[in-house]
């Protein structure tokens, strides 16, 4: 009886212990946490300390000028510039570091969520009214440069998802046709390297103050080739669709090729290149980058395969930090960073990009983002 008495109390003590160590341990980590908010909202308030500084300078310099006092140097541009600098840059939470197979890159730490990225990738859409005529009147016909029809990424997938949603509703045999045109014209600007993929322009390009030889290749291209191979694949249930864009992909991600449609900056933020680089400096087009990644974003839906998430987080932290830079307060934001000047000539696409990015990962850099664009630019 004493016996189980003290086994008992023991016990009892034991469990009080443990509750203790349990309500410490709660504690310290609730203590944790509010630290850590503590610590992001001085970081917050060190950046607008920061913004309001250099406002206060460059109005500091501008009064000077007006007086017709004399400025130090380059004293106003300098201020100007400052200003410009901490408007492009917002600090951003949850940033991590992450080493894949492309090398080390920045990533965000957010849980990827689903979404129809189709649809800022403005593939979605029909085009009333359109019927076929014969076995290439396609929705969207190819485009053409200088007098010679040239094949488009872009219009490959939009022709390939109306086609195959008249297909499905009608079972009409003609849009099959049609399907067999697209595929013969992805194929003839399709290069490969061993189990990866590559759309290789047939013809140059002239961009800048540059011009893109024959051959050239681009992310932008890879992607929307993707996105429309799944479509095909989901209509049609055909595996070699499928079997194609994995192959794509591996292109579009793949560190062992002889030539890259990804790089990482001085900063590790991965991107993925709609052209190469001019005259040696990357063009870093934020439309060609986003795409990319929605377009894995899209894979990963239709396939589950969770090995692009990492590039995904990777290439949402991208966009988190520079698609401030290429904003354009109260005007039309940048086309790319190879030259802050050149508008972009789809100025709605970057608030809809916007948009997709917090839904796709849930952070609160693309609300704010998004109303920053949508103040500045057209909304639909």
């Amino acid at each position: 009886m004493t016996r189980a008495i003290t086994f008992a109390v023991l016990a009892v003590l034991v469990t009080m212990v443990l509750v203790a160590v349990g309500v410490t341990l709660y504690r310290a980590e609730k203590h944790a946490v509010a630290v850590q908010a503590d610590l992001f909202q001085i970081k917050e308030r060190s950046y607008a300390l920061a913004v309001e500084l250099a406002q206060m300078r460059a109005a500091l310099a501008q009064k000077r000028a007006e007086k017709s006092q004399p400025v130090d140097g380059d004293d106003l541009v300098e201020a100007l510039e400052e200003l410009r600098r901490w408007h492009s840059v917002r600090p951003i939470p949850d940033l991590a570091s992450e080493t894949l197979d492309i090398g080390h890159v920045k990533t965000l730490r957010v849980d990827i969520r689903p979404f129809d990225a189709r649809v800022p990738l403005a593939v979605a859409e029909d085009r009333a009214g359109w019927e076929p005529g014969n076995d290439s009147d396609l929705p969207y016909p190819w485009p053409t440069r200088d007098g010679e029809t040239v094949f488009s990424a872009f219009y490959y997938a939009v022709n390939a998802s109306i086609i195959m949603r008249r297909w499905r509703a009608t079972g009409d045999k003609r849009f099959l046709a049609l399907i067999a045109g697209l595929e013969a014209a992805r194929e003839r600007e399709t290069v490969r390297e061993g189990t990866s993929a590559f759309i290789a322009a047939e013809h140059p390009l002239a961009l800048a103050s540059s011009t893109l030889p024959a051959g050239w290749r681009s992310a932008f291209s890879n992607a929307f080739v993707v996105v429309g191979l799944l479509d095909l694949h989901e209509a049609t249930a055909d595996e070699s669709y499928l079997n194609l864009a994995r192959s794509y992909v591996a292109g579009l991600t793949n560190a062992r090729t002889a030539e890259k449609l990804w790089r990482i900056d001085a900063s590790q933020y991965l991107w993925f290149e709609e052209y190469p680089a001019i005259e040696g400096r990357p063009t870093s087009v934020i439309n060609g980058h986003i795409g990319s990644v929605l377009a894995l974003h899209r894979y990963w839906t239709v396939t589950g395969d969770k090995t692009v998430l990492p590039l995904i987080r990777a290439g949402i932290a991208t966009a988190a930090r520079y698609m401030w830079k290429v904003r354009n307060p109260g005007g039309i934001s940048a086309y790319w960073l190879h030259d802050s000047k050149t508008p972009d000539y789809g100025p709605v696409r970057a608030t809809n990009f916007a948009d997709a990015l917090l839904a796709i990962s849930g952070h609160r850099i693309f609300r704010e983002l998004s109303d920053a664009l949508k103040t500045d630019m057209p909304i639909r």
